[in-house]
């Protein structure tokens, strides 16, 4: 089986503008394998900030990754997963004004789906997603010892 580096998916994703579910699963990976599922791969998913006006970008380009992600699930099998960047990210695509949305070139992430399958979740540390969950984004997190938000 050939696995994608974190390098390789987010080139794989460039081409994919229209993509609007996202799903990536590592739990088959065998021990040797390298996860796809990074901080990179992750941040890479993070809305960019608005481009000043000044700065010309080439016709037909889109500075966002899958700028029309509306869900998100991830399911991480590794110890090793960095909290902060992935609940930037989300917090990042979280856009339910419509009008700000069409205007930076983002779709609003309505669904995350996290799964740790080796590890607990730290509620505390995901506090940010739950606030979201309460303002309409499906939100679940959830990891061993049946922890989850």
């Amino acid at each position: 089986m050939y696995v994608l580096s974190d390098e390789e998916l987010v080139a794989a994703l460039r081409v994919m503008p229209s993509l609007t579910d996202l799903e990536i699963n590592d739990e088959k990976l065998s021990s040797d394998r390298v996860s796809p599922i990074t901080s990179q791969l992750i941040s890479s998913l993070r809305r960019q900030c608005i481009i000043p006006e000044h700065v010309r970008v080439p016709t037909g380009s889109n500075m966002h990754l899958v700028p029309s992600l509306r869900s998100l699930c991830l399911v991480f099998k590794g110890m090793v997963f960095d909290d902060n960047v992935f609940i930037e990210t989300v917090q990042s695509r979280w856009l339910p004004d419509s009008d700000y949305a069409m205007a930076v070139g983002v779709d609003c992430l309505r669904s995350v789906v996290l799964k740790f399958c080796h590890r607990e979740v730290d509620e505390e540390v995901y506090k940010p997603l739950h606030d979201l969950d309460k303002m309409g984004m499906r939100v679940v997190v959830s990891g061993t010892e049946g922890t989850k938000i």
